[in-house]
């Protein structure tokens, strides 16, 4: 169906049921607006969260519509839609928005961090300029415009290009998850919904994007006409700042509804329920795509990707070759070759030379257990992309949750013993991570966590398994724990040694994981995503 008659479909049902749907549609968005009326932030967001689901009703008024019986939408019921299926929805609402919030601060990270290191003396000249008082010999005016001056480049360097990056994301994120909220409406929820989703979108963004982009101007018109009825009502009743604040979100509310927001809705449902449904097939009240698999493989699997992969060779070359590169090869001959570099460009700053030398050692062994192992590692690829949506989201929670709830039991047994010591390695990697990111964000969030997996819970683990899986998930998270403080303990820094619990109780919950799940893509995965929250945690908290 064209985008054309969308369109003008959804004129003609607009005027057919415009009297029973806008008051529907007025009572959701005023709703949506109560949030922005609380002054308190925290209870904003809150308060933004605990509503989302109204909006389905929106969703379930307009189905009743397209299918022409329009004489069963209630403005009580359907208005209230959302609020009675609350349990019901409020799950599926919030994975979605979570997830494209998550999409959002990874972005407004490497955004800021990439500008920052391309503009970061003019940026700091900026903010010092901003944040002066006193500006001496200069006069007023000369002063407010290098001030003006000095916000429009932070907003210009660092403001525009995230929510540029914002928008676009936002944009493509909405088109490829497009009918999830629709799905609901079939029993469909979670990530299930949106695994399913995704697939149904196939081939139909463009035309989805080009469709929205069609109700560009009627939007621009309502903006229009909340500013000029805005501005006059605000001259002719004196209502003061927080009045014509409040004033303005309800009317803009109100005016979107009455210029065009039944008629998109319409268009996005007579979308769905014949573009996006027409390469689909009902099976038990869900909608596939043909030929796809409604059952996926759930966790545990019988093959592993170590066990069938990586022969005893292969274990005889990791123990003799890769383990002696790993505690002691890779150190040494890179520190040579640091070394000559010193001496040639005359580095004098540690914690660049320190930030740089992890992120080449991390990767030099990433990349040789690629190549000696490449096999293994190719298995647990195609096993983690095996994995549906739900099933990633399940392991995400869970798996997140329970390293969380160990990192947290370690922490009390070092409270425990309370030797007035943090630990040296958290230390040094905050404040490496926070002079020279980029170098550290690589070798923290990718280098490391694959090379350790493929160390502790791969080859150590792998070569103690044939004594038991308890001794080998003990030894593999004891080693691991260790070789994260052992840099101290070898200073002669003793009381570090407490710090080793919880990295080994971390350390042992990836191998208990890794031998129930018989693949070390999930422990890979999980360390992966544990040290992306502790660095975002550093960075920004």
């Amino acid at each position: 169906m064209r985008n054309i008659d969308i369109v003008y479909r959804s004129r003609e049902m607009m005027i057919q049921y415009k009297r029973i749907l806008i008051p529907i549609f007025l009572f959701v968005s005023l709703v949506g607006v109560i949030p922005s009326l609380i002054s308190n932030s925290l209870l904003t967001l809150i308060a933004s969260i605990l509503i989302m689901p109204a909006t389905q009703g929106l969703i379930t008024s307009s189905l009743k519509a397209y299918r022409d019986s329009g004489e069963t939408v209630e403005t009580y019921e359907d208005g209230l839609y959302g609020f009675k299926n609350w349990t019901k929805l409020f799950g599926t609402y919030f994975t979605y928005n979570f997830i494209k919030f998550v999409i959002f601060f990874i972005e407004v990270i490497l955004v800021t961090t990439l500008v920052y290191m391309v503009f970061g003396d003019q940026l700091m000249e900026a903010v010092e300029l901003i944040s002066q008082t006193n500006y001496g010999f200069l006069s007023y005016e000369y002063a407010l415009m290098s001030a003006l001056g000095a916000v429009f480049t932070v907003l210009a360097m660092i403001v525009l290009p995230n929510i540029i990056v914002i928008i676009i994301t936002n944009i493509i994120y909405d088109l490829f998850f497009f009918p999830v909220f629709y799905l609901l409406e079939d029993g469909v929820k979670g990530f299930e919904a949106m695994g399913i989703a995704k697939r149904m979108m196939k081939g139909k963004k463009k035309q989805l994007f080009l469709l929205k982009l069609s109700f560009f101007g009627w939007i621009v018109l309502a903006y229009i006409l909340t500013v000029i009825i805005g501005t006059v009502i605000s001259m002719l009743i004196p209502i003061g700042d927080n009045g014509t604040f409040l004033f303005t979100i309800i009317l803009s509310a109100i005016i979107s509804v009455l210029v065009y927001r039944v008629r998109y809705q319409l268009a996005m449902t007579i979308f769905y329920k014949e573009v996006v449904g027409e390469d689909t097939i009902e099976m038990d009240d869900h909608y596939y795509d043909y030929g796809e698999s409604r059952f996926k493989e759930e966790l545990p699997r019988e093959d592993d990707d170590f066990y069938e992969t990586f022969s005893n060779r292969q274990l005889i070359m990791g123990v003799g070759i890769y383990l002696p590169l790993y505690f002691i090869g890779a150190t040494f001959l890179l520190s040579i070759v640091f070394g000559l570099l010193i001496n040639a460009f005359g580095w004098t700053d540690s914690n660049f030379v320190n930030s740089w030398f992890n992120f080449v050692v991390d990767g030099t062994l990433l990349i040789i257990a690629l190549f000696m192992f490449r096999n293994v590692f190719q298995s647990a690829w195609q096993y983690f992309k095996s994995l549906s949506l739900k099933e990633i989201g399940k392991l995400t929670l869970a798996g997140y949750g329970l390293t969380y709830v160990v990192m947290v039991a370690g922490n009390i047994v070092v409270n425990l013993f309370d030797l007035g010591s943090e630990s040296a390695n958290q230390v040094a990697i905050e404040g490496l991570m926070h002079n020279f990111p980029i170098p550290m964000l690589f070798a923290t969030i990718v280098f490391a966590p694959l090379v350790e997996e493929f160390v502790f819970r791969g080859i150590i683990f792998r070569a103690m398994r044939r004594f038991g899986p308890t001794l080998a998930i003990l030894v593999s998270g004891f080693l691991f724990g260790f070789i994260h403080v052992s840099r101290a303990v070898f200073a002669g820094d003793l009381s570090q040694f407490i710090q080793i619990a919880p990295y080994m109780f971390m350390g042992c919950l990836f191998a208990f994981l890794y031998e129930k799940t018989k693949s070390i893509a999930v422990p890979m995965y999980l360390h992966v995503f544990s040290n992306l929250i502790s660095v975002l945690v550093i960075l920004f908290i």
